[in-house]
């Protein structure tokens, strides 16, 4: 079991890379449809760059600079956080809201092909067991 973490790694990175190829025809990369999928989740509430930092785990520059593009793509919106003058509060545009659909999709089919090697029962277990991982440690 000593691999287990150079085997997640080595796993996550191919998804990664095949997710990212497959979004390329909807001009949005794996990062920033992390954004975009967890501001629809978040959906009504004030999300700043923050939250989205320590939700995904990507560093403070690096997320503000997923935000930046994203906005400049017509995705994303800034106001004005009413409960912190210094932040912004980001919205999904209508755009997004539009796209969002197609890249669930996408993120679907490519999450297919990767674990189609598995048996259903499978993809159930090692779904589940993500999961509860992620749940314990947020």
């Amino acid at each position: 079991m000593n691999e287990f973490g150079y085997l997640l790694m080595n796993s996550a990175k191919k998804l990664r890379h095949a997710l990212n190829v497959a979004l390329e025809k909807h001009d949005v990369t794996s990062a920033q449809w992390a954004i975009l999928k967890h501001l629809q989740i978040l959906d009504g509430q004030a999300v700043t760059s923050r939250l989205l930092s320590d939700r995904l785990g990507f560093d403070k520059p690096t997320v503000s600079g997923i935000i930046s593009r994203l906005e400049q793509k017509g995705l994303l919106a800034k106001q004005a956080n009413t409960q912190d003058r210094r932040s912004f509060s980001l919205q999904l545009t209508p755009s997004a809201h539009e796209i969002l659909p197609q890249l669930e999709a996408t993120s679907q089919e490519v999450t297919a092909s990767f674990l189609s090697i598995y048996t259903p029962e499978e993809q159930r277990i090692f779904v589940a067991l993500l999961q509860k991982k992620l749940e314990r440690d947020e």
